[in-house]
């Protein structure tokens, strides 16, 4: 699927330089803390083709996700259904049962995604290979996101919403 450009404005960072997109938020991860930061913003008046979402992983939930690191027989959540999933009135989701599985959880994500109309601002399998602060520059200070595939994205402000689980961590 190609990806869309989520430019906002222009802004000129060097002379010479030319004119570079800028965006007013870059979220890093697409589990329940990303969607639910773009979700508020929307809500605040920030509009929502000025986010972009970039998810490592190639769909919502973070480690709930199908194939995500939560991704073993029988892995569910231990806290009941209707106080860990986020605004299920506002989707129109009831959960099968008082502890879902992994699976449910997951599809859940993809579920809020859709209907809060988030998916368009996901760009999934989209690493981040750096961030950093360039300064001042316009009106406002920016950062630099360079994912892996070599796409620079400017943004005034990145949230970091990647999670502390993304990673695994075997014991030595």
């Amino acid at each position: 699927m190609a990806q869309k450009s989520i430019a906002a404005e222009k802004c000129p960072i060097a002379a010479g330089s030319g004119d570079v997109d800028v965006i007013e938020v870059i979220i890093v991860g697409a589990g329940f803390s990303g969607l639910l930061c773009a979700t508020a913003l929307c809500d605040s008046g920030v509009p929502l083709d000025s986010i972009a979402l970039l998810e490592a992983g190639s769909a919502c939930g973070g480690v709930w996700r199908k194939g995500g690191v939560g991704d073993y027989p029988g892995a569910a959540c231990d806290v009941e259904a209707y106080q860990y999933l986020p605004l299920l009135q506002r989707v129109g989701f009831i959960p099968s049962r008082k502890y879902i599985a992994q699976a449910e959880i997951g599809a859940y994500a993809d579920l809020f995604a859709r209907k809060l109309g988030l998916l368009p601002r996901i760009r999934f399998n989209t690493k981040v290979a750096s961030a950093n602060f360039i300064g001042d520059v316009c009106e406002s200070a920016l950062w630099e996101v360079v994912t892996e595939a070599g796409e620079t994205i400017r943004s005034r402000h990145l949230v970091m919403a990647c999670g502390p689980l993304s990673t695994p961590k075997f014991p030595q």
